[in-house]
């Protein structure tokens, strides 16, 4: 790259974070002209957009309107409202506003470079179908986002560590990094930094300070969230949006994602196989699209309480059982041998658990999940066995103790004795999301407890939150996103605004 070092760590705008919201801002903004770097800690980009379901709300989209359902902004924004209120969540109008009346085109704009959606789908409580579902989860996101990117020229800087902002007076504009081999440096910006370096569910000391109640066991769902820009945003003077109550509202009980599986539908570019899966959903029954919707959406499916009720239990790797599946929580979980346990059940259950209307998991309006579909979409969290000891042996648990737990199980209302016998697992406790941001306004800019904006500072996604708290599925990535482009494009208009005080 030519020109000098100072060139080189210079841009007009520097986002900090490689994930759904950071990749949206770099794009918007370089679409508007602006220069852009973007610099990451890890080694890839995705942060927890790659990890979703990839799933988001959103009302007015071209994707409704082909398929004949009239939806505005007004009306989605007074569901949000209404149902957000039932929930007890108090949430910032403002920006609920602000995703409503934007979410739309954030769909629109992902669509026209390169996403593939199927949907729209229901999603109760509300009474429209706004979900989008990208093919075939969230790393379609930041797959199309990082190419949007690379084709309007963001730099981007992997494996590069945000420290602290730097300040010219009060206001922000730069960046001090850390570079792969530990050297450090200060990147300059002209119009701001946008900060959009996701939670801080991996950060304990700050999910003690901000949530209070923090279930310490449990770790994150995305173990790099350290709440980077949280911490860079306290240490210059910006306010925390807080949710109250939150405690062990964090926390999920979930199946591990797939690690180290390659099927061919795992290893196809985007390019190949999301039009293919796209065109196959349009005219083919839908039972062909099931397995791939259902491979990526296990892991983040709840089970349902009727499992449990039918007779399914909860077992650690001690073959015992250890809590009341209807009220386990995630430090149940979380405090068993290995934090990991299993479902285990007879064939009773896996019977009653076969087809509709009673499924093990869902996803309402999407995809539902029944027994089976465990042994063909994820054959690595499926056991089972002819008898409980040869259960137990696979499960490398103590055979004569979990022979007692089902015996035990057995003699209740919900008998666990017809084989053969299975299990799902296993299970851990994680925090996938936490809900607090910094204090943003309608133009993303970062603000003081006196309700001051900060100069020069943007924030997107969950680091910018503030206050906005979705009440269902959807709205995290539709908030990333939405915000991100926002972000990139108020911090662009600052340019603007910078050349037109000179003289």
């Amino acid at each position: 790259m030519r020109g000098s070092g100072a060139e080189k760590n210079s841009a007009d705008i520097i986002v900090v974070g490689g994930g759904g919201a950071a990749l949206a801002a770099a794009g918007e903004a370089a679409r508007l002209g602006a220069r852009v770097i973007l610099v990451e800690k890890n080694r890839l980009l995705g942060g927890s957009t790659g990890l979703a379901v990839g799933l988001m709300m959103a009302a007015g989209t071209r994707i409704q309107r082909q398929a004949g359902i009239a939806d505005t902004p007004r009306h989605y924004d007074a569901e949000l409202t209404r149902i957000a209120s039932d929930q007890g969540i108090a949430g910032n109008a403002e920006l609920r506003w602000l995703l409503a009346r934007n979410a739309g085109d954030t769909v629109d704009f992902l669509e026209s470079i390169g996403v593939d959606f199927i949907g729209p789908f229901e999603q109760p409580p509300f009474k429209v179908k706004r979900y989008h579902q990208a093919l075939l989860d969230g790393r379609a996101y930041v797959h199309y986002l990082h190419r949007h990117c690379n084709a309007l020229g963001v730099e981007i800087r992997l494996r590069t560590h945000a420290k602290r902002l730097l300040l010219t007076g009060a206001r922000v504009t730069g960046v001090e990094v850390v570079w792969p081999h530990g050297n450090v440096a200060q990147l300059t910006a002209r119009a701001g930094v946008i900060l959009a370096t996701g939670d801080f569910s991996a950060n304990h000391e700050l999910r003690a300070r901000f949530v209070g109640q923090d279930p310490h066991a449990v770790g994150a769902y995305n173990p790099t969230a350290s709440g980077d820009g949280h911490l860079m945003a306290l240490e210059i003077g910006a306010a925390i949006a807080r949710q109250p109550d939150l405690g062990s509202k964090i926390g999920t009980i979930a199946f591990a994602r797939i690690a180290g599986t390659h099927s061919l539908f795992d290893l196809l570019p985007y390019s190949v196989l999301t039009p293919m899966m796209k065109f196959g959903s349009r005219i083919l029954p839908q039972p062909w699209l099931r397995p791939f919707i259902i491979r990526a959406a296990l892991a983040d499916l709840p089970i349902e309480s009727a499992f449990y009720e039918e007779g399914a239990i909860l077992i650690n790797r001690n073959g015992e059982r250890f809590a009341d599946e209807r009220h386990v929580s995630c430090n149940d979980v979380a405090e068993q041998p290995e934090g990991q346990a299993f479902i285990a059940f007879d064939q009773r259950v896996a019977t009653l658990f076969s087809s509709w209307p009673r499924f093990v998991s869902a996803a309402p309006g999407v995809v539902y999940a029944y027994v089976d579909d465990f042994r063909r979409a994820r054959r690595d969290l499926y056991i089972t066995a002819d008898s409980v000891r040869s259960l137990a042996a696979r499960l490398d648990v103590p055979g004569s103790r979990l022979e007692r737990t089902i015996a035990s199980r057995s003699a209740s209302s919900a008998p666990l004795a017809q084989p053969p016998y299975y299990a799902l697992g296993p299970l851990s406790a994680k925090v996938r999301h936490i809900p607090i941001g910094v204090t943003v306004n309608s133009r993303l800019q970062v603000l003081r407890p006196s309700g001051e904006a900060i100069a020069g500072l943007f924030a997107a996604g969950d680091v910018g939150q503030g206050g906005f708290a979705g009440p269902t599925h959807g709205q995290s990535l539709a908030w990333a996103m939405t915000s991100g482009r926002l972000a990139g494009r108020y911090a662009t208009e600052e340019l603007g605004a910078q050349d037109a005080r000179r003289p």
